[in-house]
């Protein structure tokens, strides 16, 4: 992997560079659900990542991408290898985390949902869906 990764600095230019990006990893020890790595998916850029925190939920392992053990740095590089070795099947991946993106975590979506929340608090129900009392 020497020589195939570049180490940029601050850039105001993320989102191009993720694009153009083969791979984009992220070694976290810990995570909630990462904003990164939904932007990398949208752009349709191919995903390896630690399986912490909320990362399993947004990455299907194969799927969407590939998930490693957080720690287990031989792990993250042969998935990393893995892609860069098998561009059909990277594309494959970006292509399919672009479409998870777009239809389960767009502004629309979103939207919506938060909508449906503030819908049901100011109809006197609980989020649960049962009726609270009004004092």
């Amino acid at each position: 992997m020497e020589g195939a990764c570049l180490l940029l600095g601050p850039r105001t230019d993320i989102y191009d560079l993720i694009a153009a990006m083969d791979i984009f990893v992220l070694p976290s020890l810990d995570e909630g659900i990462p904003m990164v790595i939904l932007e990398a998916m949208a752009l349709g850029t191919p995903v390896v990542a630690t399986a912490v925190g909320g990362v399993p939920e947004v990455i299907r392992h194969r799927e969407t991408g590939l998930l490693v053990a957080p720690r287990d740095e031989r792990a993250l590089a042969d998935a990393c290898l893995e892609l860069a070795r098998n561009r059909d099947w990277a594309q494959t991946f970006g292509a399919r985390a672009r479409r998870v993106v777009d239809e389960a975590f767009s502004h629309e979506r979103n939207g919506h949902a938060l909508m449906e929340v503030y819908r049901r608090v100011t109809s006197g129900r609980e989020l649960g869906g049962t009726e609270r009392p009004r004092p």
